[in-house]
C-alpha cells in the first residue's frame, strides 16, 4: 500500500490492511491450537494469545521448534520464548521487548 508523504493511508487501505492482519492472526492461532492438540498441551487463553503473537511473528516452524515437537514443559516454553530475539544473527532490542511481552502474557502476569 502507498502511504502518503504525511504518513496517512486511505480508509480503504486501512480496512484492507486490517482484514489481512485478522487473516494472518487467525492462521497463526490455528497453528497454535493445531500443535497444542497434536502434542496434548492444555494452554490457557493467555498462553494461546502469547503463542499466537509469537507465531504471527516467527511462523509455524519456529512455534514447533519452541515446543520442541511437544517435548517441552509449559515452564520450559516460557523460558525459551526469550531466545527468539535475533534477526540476521543480531540481537534486536525490539525483538527482546516483544518476546518479554509475549512471555509476560504467557505467564498470565498483569
Amino acid at each position: 500500500y502507498d502511504i502518503d508523504q504525511d504518513g496517512t493511508v486511505t480508509d480503504e487501505e486501512l480496512e484492507r490492511a486490517t482484514q489481512m492482519l485478522e487473516l494472518d492472526l487467525t492462521k497463526a492461532r490455528g497453528s497454535v491450537t493445531d500443535l497444542s492438540s497434536k502434542y496434548n498441551y492444555q494452554f490457557t487463553e493467555n498462553q494461546i494469545l502469547a503463542l499466537t503473537s509469537f507465531t504471527h511473528n516467527l511462523g509455524r516452524t519456529n512455534l514447533n521448534r519452541l515446543l520442541d515437537k511437544g517435548s517441552r514443559s509449559v515452564s520450559e516454553i516460557s523460558t525459551m520464548m526469550l531466545e527468539y530475539n535475533k534477526a540476521g544473527g543480531e540481537k534486536l532490542p525490539g525483538l527482546v521487548e516483544r518476546r518479554k511481552a509475549e512471555q509476560k502474557l504467557f505467564k498470565g502476569v498483569q
